[in-house]
């Protein structure tokens, strides 16, 4: 089929919860809640891992210090991994599904520097790194030769 899960993945109105729907086309299954997001945070930019086993979700909190990178088992919405960044706009998964790369926005980092930064939480130990400061910054990870990033940033100085 279509999906390689028969569920669709969607943030609630608001971003408060995040829901799977059945894929089978029955207008009448109901949804299942696969996460609600802690009281003054908001979901954000769920993102399914390659094999379709788990969901990782930015969880930012607008008023305060409180935003992570949230990985969850996709079977039941337990936490698998979670890391506190700053508040994240962008989740991808590495294709091994090991890694949970993310930008966020930094500015200042350096006076006339870059604005984004790259970052990546390891699932297993749920440990985040910073990558890469950027501005404007675009990546993608290579299936072929896992962590190789492959990067468009306007940031870094010419190499010679």
């Amino acid at each position: 089929g279509l999906l390689w899960r028969n569920e669709v993945l969607v943030l609630t109105a608001g971003g408060k919860s995040l829901v799977l729907l059945s894929g089978d086309g029955d207008p009448d299954a109901a949804p299942r809640t696969l996460y609600k997001a802690r009281p003054g945070a908001i979901l954000q930019q769920p993102c399914w891992s390659p094999c379709g086993d788990r969901v990782a979700v930015s969880e930012v909190d607008p008023g305060g210090p409180d935003s992570r990178v949230v990985v969850l088992s996709a079977r039941d919405g337990s936490e698998v991994a979670s890391a506190p960044t700053p508040p994240v706009f962008f989740v991808l998964y590495s294709p091994a599904g090991d890694l949970v790369t993310f930008l966020h926005a930094e500015p200042n980092i350096v006076p006339g520097g870059p604005t984004l930064v790259l970052g990546a939480l390891d699932v297993a130990s749920g440990k985040a790194q910073y990558v890469a400061p950027g501005g404007p910054l675009y990546y993608a990870m290579s299936k072929a030769a896992p962590g190789v990033i492959v990067m468009h940033n306007g940031f870094l100085p010419e190499v010679s």
